[in-house]
């Protein structure tokens, strides 16, 4: 393969600055001479095995149809030295911005991840596994947003392997590919399939909060303190990196995992400081218990009042007092009686013989 370098010519475009270099090849900023301001990323291919990669690449990024997955243009393979085209993202890579920033926060780590998982769901949904994640590979462009490339270790289900076959970009069996602090362990073996990726967003994710590459059995806990936020990304971080009968199956997963509860904050029954709730659905339906146990107080109340007006209309209505016979206990026994009372008669005093 020829040696190139910055100011070289290949197929009408200028090499202008060397952007990263790997195993296989090169990357160089360049343009074609008759538009020099449209910059292009030019990936070079400077032995067999990335030539094939080349091929690979070029066909596995056509079948991944999202804003956040780097465009690849034109590939030539019969080219010397052979190359691919692709979209130049100005705003470098994450691997630079950790090591400029040391970590980053919460906030923009479930920013950047969030990117990720939605390239990743469109490459899955189209039955492509990147195979080679890692912080050098997502890069940002002139807005900042984060866009996936290198998808030249990409494979495809079984079913559709032969595809790559025909391409001269089917792996040997058995051959691990992929940066193998990233690497799940099925894919050390030359095995795995689309859940390989989820691996490393794990491993990715521990770096993006820490600075730094997970050692084994290691613990986000044990590196970084993320107050009410640890325990969210405690679970992400296991589920994403545990073996894989236990790790996350697909990219639903681990938003599943990723979303926090949707709260609304309102006044406690007992009229205390707002108190938080939880989902919308939850809302509405303790807006719904609330409302009907309301109703039955108000109704209740309603019918007391009602009743006891009708019982003032009805003593309103009633006579004076009548006669009537007042009950006394009757005793046969006329020695111990003293009284008398009937209806129309006043008690009369009984003989001086009592």
């Amino acid at each position: 393969m020829t040696q190139v370098g910055p100011g070289q010519l290949i197929d009408g475009f200028l090499l202008e600055v060397l952007l990263g270099r790997g195993a296989f090849g090169e990357v160089y900023r360049a343009h074609r001479l008759e538009s020099p301001n449209q910059k292009v990323a030019l990936k070079l291919a400077l032995t067999p095995e990335g030539r094939q990669l080349l091929a690979s690449e070029g066909n596995l990024a056509g079948r991944v149809n999202h804003p956040a997955a780097v465009k690849v243009g034109a590939v030539s393979l019969d080219s010397n030295p052979p190359y691919l085209v692709m979209e130049y993202c100005s705003g470098g890579n994450l691997r630079q911005r950790l090591e400029q920033m040391g970590r980053l926060s919460p906030e923009e780590t479930e920013h950047l991840l969030v990117q990720i998982l939605d390239c990743l769901e469109a490459a899955h949904g189209a039955r492509v596994a990147h195979r080679d994640l890692k912080p050098e590979n997502l890069l940002f462009d002139a807005d900042g947003r984060l866009r996936v490339a290198d998808f030249g270790l990409g494979q495809l289900n079984q079913e559709t392997r032969s595809l790559l076959l025909s391409l001269g970009a089917e792996s040997q069996a058995g051959q691990a590919a992929g940066t193998a602090s990233y690497m799940a362990p099925e894919q050390k073996r030359g095995e795995g399939d689309e859940r390989v990726d989820l691996f490393a967003v794990g491993v990715i994710l521990f770096e993006m909060l820490t600075g730094k590459r997970p050692e084994l059995n290691d613990k986000l806990g044990d590196h970084v303190d993320l107050g009410e936020e640890q325990a969210r990304f405690d679970r992400l971080y296991q589920g994403l990196c545990a073996r894989l009968e236990r790790r996350f199956q697909d990219v639903a997963s681990v938003r599943a995992a990723l979303e926090r509860p949707k709260t609304t904050r309102t006044l406690r029954g007992d009229g205390g400081l707002p108190a938080e709730h939880g989902t919308q659905e939850e809302e509405w339906g303790f807006g719904l218990k609330y409302a009907v146990r309301t109703l039955f107080w108000l109704i209740l109340a309603g019918a007391m009042i009602i009743g006891g007006l009708n019982l003032m209309m009805i003593a309103d209505r009633s006579p004076g007092p009548a006669s009537y016979t007042v009950p006394y206990e009757i005793d046969t026994d006329p020695v111990e009686k003293e009284h008398d009372v009937t209806e129309d008669q006043t008690p009369t005093k009984k003989t001086q013989e009592r």
